[in-house]
């Protein structure tokens, strides 16, 4: 057992229990321990801390503020409240900043279909470098329907930059359901044309989608997926998934 010089630890019965309490909690850097097997206590023992000087012992039921400990006890003191408050204003942060598993939202899937139903718009622009070079500004009309939200209605702006049919595109989709809520997406993907031998040639797209806001029940809404459609002799059509959240 460590003890400062001219300091040793005497075994106390448990009539001063209060007194030991406090100063073990003080002088918690000494060692608390065991029964000393030498001592005549007749009930288990507990040890206190008893300054020597002189010939002289006095149990320090209080460190005097002139005594060699007094100093480290005040250091001491100071050390173990300051750690109490931080830890007291760490935890009040961790409360604040730390969300609960109600606040965060759910993950569910959505699947669905659409096809186009008529163009409002469409505008054709050459940039000249090659006569198969054909950027097509569009807007149409679509009709929509999914496993989660049921039939709506979608508007599509659309921008292909193709040669010969083939090439990037990206747009926005604005889908309004039957009780007026809208929500928002922004896609973007390839189409490949596939020419054949004969009648117009047809095409294929795919791409990634992802929602960008919504109103109503929509907003907050976040999320995204894939989706793959053709064109070909019987219009447009398309089929899209992926994964929403919903704001709480």
């Amino acid at each position: 057992m460590l003890v400062a010089p001219g300091l040793r630890l005497l075994p106390q019965s448990r009539e001063m229990t209060g007194v030991a309490a406090r100063e073990v909690n003080v002088l918690d850097h000494l060692q608390v321990g065991a029964d000393d097997p030498g001592t005549a206590a007749t009930v288990h023992p507990i040890w206190v801390p008893v300054w020597e000087e002189g010939g002289r012992s006095q149990v320090l039921n209080e460190p005097s503020p002139s005594g060699p400990l007094s100093e480290g006890t005040t250091m001491k003191r100071k050390q173990l409240s300051s750690i109490a408050a931080s830890f007291v204003i760490l935890g009040g942060l961790l409360l604040v900043a730390v969300p609960t598993r109600e606040s965060f939202a759910e993950s569910k899937k959505i699947s669905g279909s659409g096809s186009a139903t008529a163009v409002l718009s469409e505008t054709k622009m050459l940039p000249g470098d090659d006569p198969s070079h054909v950027i097509t500004f569009l807007r149409r009309l679509d009709t929509d329907k999914n496993d989660q939200f049921g039939d709506g209605q979608a508007t599509i702006v659309n921008v292909d930059d193709a040669v010969a049919g083939t090439g990037p595109h990206r747009g926005y989709r604005i889908w309004t359901g039957t009780s007026g809520d809208q929500s928002f997406v922004a896609y973007e993907g390839r189409t490949t044309a596939v020419v054949k031998p004969s009648g117009p040639p047809e095409a294929t797209f795919q791409g990634k989608w992802w929602y960008t806001g919504g109103t109503g029940k929509f907003q907050g809404i976040t999320g995204g997926g894939t989706y793959r459609g053709a064109l070909d002799a019987k219009g447009l059509t398309y089929q899209y998934e992926g994964d929403y959240e919903m704001k709480k």
